[in-house]
């Protein structure tokens, strides 16, 4: 079954997925103007609350590392979500560098996702950014991704099963 994440009832995501984009985005040992400003925006899009979003920024400017975020909180959508942003916002500034790529896997590791769904949603972000016309990644919709995402990895085989 989907789930209409865009649905005006929504629960916005938890605050640790913004602040998983924001150590996978800072891996490269810098964090662009433009990958803050992807992360911040994407909070507000969400719905976060003030208190959340300074939590993020903070967490922004002290440079969080992935191991240091609590995953408890994140629903295995969540966690899927979180990973195919964090994917998204690794090429904000146009190339993913070798230390995006071990970022990325090692939040694969951290959010438990399978080698496929994470392939998957790798692939999924590629085929959004190059979409023909011609919309830059720092403008995508990220309800459009959670849409995608929910269409075609709502098969439980993306996550472990539960232990």
């Amino acid at each position: 079954m989907v789930l209409d994440a865009m649905s005006d009832g929504h629960k916005p995501l938890p605050r640790e997925v913004f602040i998983l984009l924001a150590a996978v985005a800072r891996a490269d040992g810098k964090l662009d103007d433009e990958e803050v400003d992807a992360i911040a925006r994407a909070a507000v899009d969400e719905g976060l609350d003030l208190a959340e979003i300074e939590a993020i920024e903070k967490a922004i400017r002290d440079g969080t590392s992935i191991d240091e975020v609590d995953i408890q909180a994140l629903s295995a959508r969540d966690r899927l979500y979180a990973y195919a942003v964090a994917s998204w916002v690794s090429l904000v500034d146009g190339e993913r560098t070798e230390r995006e790529d071990a970022a990325l896997f090692s939040l694969a590791f951290v959010l438990r996702l399978t080698p496929r769904g994470r392939q998957e949603a790798d692939e999924i972000v590629r085929e959004l950014f190059l979409k023909p016309d011609g919309d830059k990644l720092a403008r995508f919709d990220l309800k459009g991704l959670r849409a995608s995402l929910e269409q075609r990895l709502s098969k439980p085989s993306h996550f472990p099963p539960p232990a």
